[in-house]
């Protein structure tokens, strides 16, 4: 009996365990003390005055001033009624500092496609030039197209290149393979000889949405390890017209080619990037009352693509990550250390704001104890990840206990090299620093299967199977379809309890979350390439994952538990050790409890 009543408290009292292994025991003694303020923020947050103010507050920005392009009199206006807004509501040390960002401008644009219709038809093609690219000659450019799938294929066609229009119907693979065609092909185009560059749209699904987004200005690819090596060299000073289209005209493009058909396109763009133009980044504080020379840093961006709303990138987030401090000031919950929310402008095009922010305050690294920047959208909640210590993510994970009547209690180490800007373009100055990083970790609303990872969950770093899909947000991102529309007042609500919880324990504790090297991300397969079956539950559900045998820290608390006679729960999966064949000691405590990462509902 008294194991069955101890079973739900296993977490619990393993990450306890952890944390005195870390020798983190003043930290035991805080955490307990907090836990009615975490009730009280989750309960304002979502039953309380907080509930739908969030949403509320996004909903009526986003119809007021529509997208908010860098550089744009309508971005600025935008920034001086969030300063009213934070003024209005009481909030300490409200200012702008000033930033100067890039200030590019779309102008008319239009795709025709000329051949090889029949009767000499004529069709228009759905299309989105790219922030930074050159516009076209005042006439246009007309040219016959070229299709390639990938830089293989264009590097074995190069000769084909000269004075065509190279298309890139690449097959969807994730995020991070589509923005590196997005981002270099019309150099690449450019030094072949073709004329202009078009690329499928970055976004596994489409209603004929053609995506935006910036392109790299041209600069030296050699040692671009994703690049072909024939395909290395310096780029500077080369650049074509590039634009998106929308997935079914590429692909339309692609059958039409296969058929060995002439395609033939005209492409007009008039877009134009000026002299950098004067902005503002916008703040507003709660003074800590201890040691208000230490900061934690609670952040999203006011701009976005000239494009729908800006309302899921960045504005909802934006909101949500205000609320989170809101909530803080509402409840009288008066911090330790200064609580500095921070709206960043430019973080699209290129992140001019935020890099400008650190350089005037990087003097002050040593103060800024905790960053978070949120800019993924707001889906289902279900925790964070972060980028922390083994200390600070025992620490982290300790404070997650309170979330899990939300179902978001779970804490997803991200600390690789490569994921750093993962957690916020705008915060990664600080992430590389080693401050403790947080940003949402979020199940998509809409689920397509992806490969599974050791654990089962999806695994949302894997290369996805050609055209899978990549969950909501890039349905919508950067696409005239971010309104309003996508955005959830509930899931707001839980995103900004989630946050607050987290501001609150960052900004209370008597000291500071400790900095370290970071806990890296889990392995997207384990040592061997050998995939752990699926879950007789389901792919929703976790797998227990095996641990090394001979590691005696997993000893010790396996020992200790049984000793405490809960032994009968451990093999309930209440708690998961995650697989790992490396001996370091961060390593080995960060395979955090019931942890996964942006995994779809099971």
């Amino acid at each position: 009996v008294m194991a069955a009543l101890c079973v739900p408290l296993l977490p619990s009292l393993l990450v306890l365990l952890v944390l005195r292994l870390l020798d983190c025991t003043p930290v035991m003694d805080q955490l307990p003390k907090m836990q009615d303020d975490f009730r009280h923020i989750i309960e304002y947050a979502t039953a309380g005055a907080g509930r739908g103010r969030a949403y509320n507050q996004t909903a009526e920005f986003v119809d007021l001033y529509g997208h908010r392009l860098s550089g744009s009199a309508i971005l600025e206006e935008s920034i001086d009624g969030l300063r009213a807004l934070l003024e209005a509501e009481g909030f300490e040390d409200v200012h702008h500092e000033p930033a100067m960002v890039p200030h590019w401008v779309r102008g008319n644009e239009y795709a025709t496609l000329l051949e090889p219709l029949v009767g000499g038809a004529q069709r228009s093609l759905r299309m989105m030039s790219f922030g930074y690219s050159v516009p076209t000659p005042a006439e246009g450019v007309e040219a016959e197209v070229l299709v390639v799938q990938d830089w293989e294929e264009l590097l074995q066609l190069k000769d084909q290149v000269p004075g065509r229009i190279v298309v890139f119907a690449y097959p969807w693979r994730g995020y991070s393979i589509g923005v590196k065609y997005r981002g270099f092909s019309h150099m690449v185009v450019a030094k072949l000889g073709g004329v202009a560059s078009l690329i499928r749209s970055a976004g596994g699904f489409s209603i004929a949405s053609p995506h935006t987004g910036v392109s790299v200005q041209p600069k030296d690819l050699t040692g671009a390890d994703w690049l072909p090596m024939a395909l290395h060299g310096d780029y500077t000073g080369y650049a074509v017209p590039t634009a998106g289209l929308t997935v079914e005209d590429v692909q339309m493009l692609q059958r039409m080619q296969v058929r060995g058909q002439k395609i033939r396109i005209r492409l007009y763009m008039e877009c134009q990037t000026h002299p950098m133009a004067p902005s503002r980044n916008t703040i507003a504080e709660l003074k800590g009352y201890e040691r208000p020379e230490e900061v934690v840093l609670v952040t999203g961006h006011i701009d976005s693509w000239d494009v729908g709303q800006g309302a899921m990138d960045d504005a909802g987030p934006m909101f949500v990550a205000l609320e989170a401090v809101s909530i803080l000031k509402a409840l009288g919950l008066r911090p330790k250390r200064t609580v500095r929310f921070v709206a960043w402008v430019a973080e699209e095009i290129g992140g001019d704001g935020s890099s400008q922010y650190f350089q005037r305050h990087v003097d002050e690294a040593g103060n800024v104890k905790f960053v978070s920047e949120l800019d993924g959208g707001i889906w289902n909640v279900h925790g964070v990840k972060v980028a922390a210590s083994a200390e600070a993510l025992a620490i982290l994970e300790a404070t997650s206990a309170a979330l899990s009547g939300l179902n978001a209690s779970a804490v997803v180490p991200r600390g690789d090299t490569r994921a750093l800007n993962g957690l916020g373009l705008d915060v990664s100055y600080w992430t590389r620093l080693g401050v403790p990083t947080l940003a949402l970790s979020q199940r998509p609303t809409t689920c397509y299967e992806l490969p599974l990872a050791p654990d089962g969950f999806w695994d949302w770093e894997a290369e996805t199977p050609a055209q899978h899909f990549q969950g909501d947000y890039f349905f919508y991102h950067h696409t005239e379809g971010d309104t309003m529309t996508v955005l959830d007042p509930q899931q707001m609500d839980r995103a900004a309890a989630v946050v607050a919880v987290y501001v609150w324990m960052a900004a209370a504790l008597a000291e500071p979350l400790p900095r370290g090297p970071f806990v890296a991300a889990r392995p997207t397969a384990p040592q061997g390439g050998e995939a752990l079956p699926p879950h007789p539950a389901g792919p929703g559900l976790p797998h227990r994952s095996p641990v090394d045998d001979d590691s005696s820290l997993v000893a010790v608390i396996v020992a200790l538990v049984l000793t405490l006679g809960l032994g009968v729960g451990l093999g309930a999966g209440a708690v998961q050790l995650r697989h790992s064949r490396q001996k370091s000691y961060e390593q080995k405590l960060g395979l955090v409890l019931n942890s996964a990462f942006d995994t779809c509902p099971g």
